[in-house]
């Protein structure tokens, strides 16, 4: 709201259109649809004529922000205390994001993206990064310059910038976010820290449960790593069943009992990024098929037409003239 306050924007009317409510924004503990609040970033981008602004509101968002999480990684007492901390505890407060953790014999590797059914996020993107790796910055202070980071958003313009907020050795375009810190700066010392706030901090962060969302009902977990894979090669059953710590059978039975199954949700996955791409972008057909996973545009073709009761070009017109015109491809 500030850093478009201070480009001559009212972003409250604007956020209100989008959905959401402003006073929200002040409530750590308060949940905002992803969805509305990348709908937001991006119209304050095109409104103050910035196509940094997500970058440039992380920037300016305090530590504190993003509440127990926030505090509690600011006392981290090394920056392995603050990587393990992520570990153990984001699905007590994001069930949006999908993260994976690597351990390599020379670095941890922390990766995120979010559902590909957010067609529009760019400045989400850059916002959520910065504002993720500020505390590492100030564990680390001279040993970040060692840190690597990839991001999902195309290379902009202005490069430099992204490199002098996030990280200098920085890669574009990457098929998911990732920070990756060599072992051997993970015992740096906080200069910050309260060892004592950050393990009261801790404890607080484990009582609670996770919430609802990835990493607790196995068939919302299914939908989510597959709505993920999209345009990858999707996850086996036996895959699934190993993500979801339980047997291919007993697996095979959870999607059962919610009357679908491993085929069901990778079509309804598709169907409803088809219809995103289609209204919101002006991706070709092809462009679309690919990204769907489809191994050909014929393929697309014949399930777009299932799924919409007329061919992909059709339903994109429709939509077209009835208001839902295309916009920009992020």
């Amino acid at each position: 709201m500030k850093c478009a306050k201070e480009r001559g924007v009212d972003a409250a009317p604007i956020a209100q259109a989008c959905g959401l409510d402003p006073r929200d924004f002040s409530q750590v503990t308060r949940r905002i649809s992803l969805p509305n609040f990348c709908r937001f970033l991006e119209t304050l981008a095109a409104l103050t004529g910035d196509p940094s602004f997500g970058l440039n509101a992380g920037a300016a968002l305090e530590k504190g922000a993003s509440g127990i999480m926030g505090y509690a990684l600011m006392h981290a007492p090394t920056a392995g205390h603050a990587v393990e901390l992520v570990k153990n505890s984001f699905r007590k407060f994001d069930s949006a994001t999908i993260y994976h953790f690597h351990e390599t014999d020379s670095a941890s590797r922390i990766e995120w993206t979010y559902s590909p059914l957010i067609v529009r996020r760019s400045q989400f993107v850059d916002l959520a990064f910065v504002a993720a790796i500020a505390h590492f910055r100030t564990i680390l202070g001279p040993g970040f310059q060692r840190v690597k980071a990839e991001i999902e958003r195309e290379r902009p313009e202005n490069p430099s910038v992204y490199r002098e907020h996030i990280a200098r050795n920085l890669s574009f375009g990457a098929a998911a976010n990732a920070l990756i810190i060599p072992h051997d700066e993970l015992d740096r010392v906080n200069p910050a820290a309260d060892p004592r706030l950050f393990d009261i901090l801790r404890a607080q962060m484990e009582s609670l449960p996770n919430l609802e969302g990835y990493g607790t009902d196995p068939v919302q977990t299914v939908r989510q790593i597959v709505e993920h894979s999209l345009g990858q090669a999707q996850p086996s059953l036996a895959e699934l069943a190993d993500r979801t710590g339980m047997s291919e059978r007993t697996l095979q039975r959870r999607l059962a009992e919610a009357s679908t199954s491993l085929h069901e949700i990778i079509d309804d996955s598709r169907r409803d990024l088809a219809e995103q791409l289609l209204v919101e972008t002006d991706l070709s057909l092809s462009q679309i098929s690919e990204r769907l996973g489809f191994s050909a545009s014929s393929a697309f073709t014949r399930s777009a037409s299932r799924w919409f009761g007329t061919s992909p070009s059709l339903f994109r017109r429709r939509r077209t003239a009835a208001g839902a015109n295309p916009g920009p491809i992020e």
